[in-house]
């Protein structure tokens, strides 16, 4: 039960960052084209009797605790006096690796390989995103070194199939996986600077903090203690 709970909290937390993502961008879009559309993202997961409960959040550039979020990206770093570029971000970054398995993000899931023995849960069903008229499913697998959670979402902006499961989220739980730029669970958030540059800050609770970057429905974000180390890598694709 605990892991469940634990479960479905993080799952909470990742999926309120893509609320806020999809809220921002029609807001955006409505300022833009002065029209009066009011497309939303909601999200409903289950909690531990079964029961929905929906993710709220803002769209006025606070997270859903009111705290400011900073502005993003930084593309180029100071290094020895110098100024260099830093590579912008794109679908290479999605994809991490322990040196045996590779996981990409948005790939099918039935072509997914591993040996690695995957967890045993009570249930893989986390819960529903609705954007408009569509609902997208989503399911977790778990193992020891990260989670997938593997979904339908934006199959009606991509051509696909509703029945098709796609791998929309990846949670990296410890450093024997890495991000693209060699980046994983215990490093230094200066580390994340120097591959990245800065990015889209969200302060989490007291002692956490999230460094976010995104590319197209991509986003790649890093959850930071109090002690600038990363304890967690989330790799997801956002409801458009």
């Amino acid at each position: 039960m605990k892991k469940l709970l634990s479960k479905l909290l993080l799952f909470i937390f990742i999926l309120s960052t893509i609320v806020f993502t999809s809220c921002s961008n029609v807001t955006n879009q409505n300022s833009n084209s002065n029209s009066n559309s009011n497309k939303n993202a909601s999200i409903t997961t289950e909690n531990k009797n079964g029961n929905l409960n929906d993710t709220k959040t803002q769209s006025d550039g606070n997270d859903v605790n009111g705290k400011q979020l900073s502005n993003s990206v930084t593309t180029q770093k100071d290094n020895n006096n110098g100024v260099r570029d830093i590579k912008p971000l794109g679908e290479k970054d999605f994809v991490v690796t322990d040196g045996v398995d590779t996981i990409t993000l948005d790939m099918l899931y039935k072509n997914f390989k591993t040996n690695k023995q995957e967890v045993k849960q009570d249930t893989d069903y986390v819960g529903d995103v609705t954007s408009g008229e569509y609902v997208y499913k989503y399911y977790m697998h778990a193992y020891n070194d990260f989670n997938i959670y593997i979904s339908n979402v934006n199959y009606n902006l991509k051509n696909r199939s509703i029945d098709d499961r796609y791998i929309t989220e990846i949670t990296l739980k410890n450093s024997n996986f890495k991000t693209k730029r060699d980046i994983s669970v215990s490093s230094n958030l200066e580390d994340i600077i120097n591959a990245y540059g800065n990015g889209k800050k969200m302060i989490i609770d007291d002692n956490s903090f999230s460094e976010s970057y995104q590319y197209k429905d991509m986003e790649l974000t890093f959850i930071i203690d109090k002690q600038n180390k990363v304890n967690t890598i989330v790799l997801k694709i956002n409801v458009s």
